[in-house]
């Protein structure tokens, strides 16, 4: 088993963004990548790719997301067979103060037949599907795949 690193992003929806694939590479370095919402729907779709994947066991990340109690940001595989989505973890939302905690999660894939293309890539999308807001903001300090 090992960790692989994301090799590129797309934001599809969302604010100006703040650093680059570079800012969630490398966990504790200080660099994080910030993405803010917007006010249409979705508010924020940020697609991370992955290449050179043989096996997905689990996904990694150190994220925020910063909003009102009534929004959430969902974590996404794409599922190549079915072309579209899947949900599979939803961020909860930090309010109040202090907002700068990140959560720490390792989710488990117990099956991932669906979710490598034939050519090895692999994509995870930070999806805020309702409405946005724009003075809310997702962080992200780390992600990766354990293969």
């Amino acid at each position: 088993p090992g960790f692989v690193i994301p090799a590129s992003l797309t934001v599809q929806t969302g604010g100006t963004p703040v650093g680059t694939v570079a800012s969630m590479q490398t966990a504790f370095d200080g660099s994080e990548y910030n993405l803010p919402e917007v006010t249409g729907s979705p508010g924020i779709d940020l697609e991370v790719n992955f290449t050179n994947i043989k096996s997905i066991r689990g996904i990694v990340f150190a994220g925020r997301y910063v909003g009102s109690s009534t929004h959430y940001v969902d974590i996404y595989l794409y599922d190549y067979n079915a072309a579209a989505d899947q949900v599979i973890f939803r961020m909860q939302t930090q309010t109040g103060t202090p907002t700068t905690t990140n959560e720490y999660r390792t989710i488990l894939i117990p099956d991932d037949s669906n979710f490598i293309d034939g050519s090895g890539n692999a994509q995870v999308s930070f999806i805020h599907p309702v409405t946005g807001n724009s003075s809310h903001d997702l962080y992200l300090d780390y992600i990766a795949l354990l293969s």
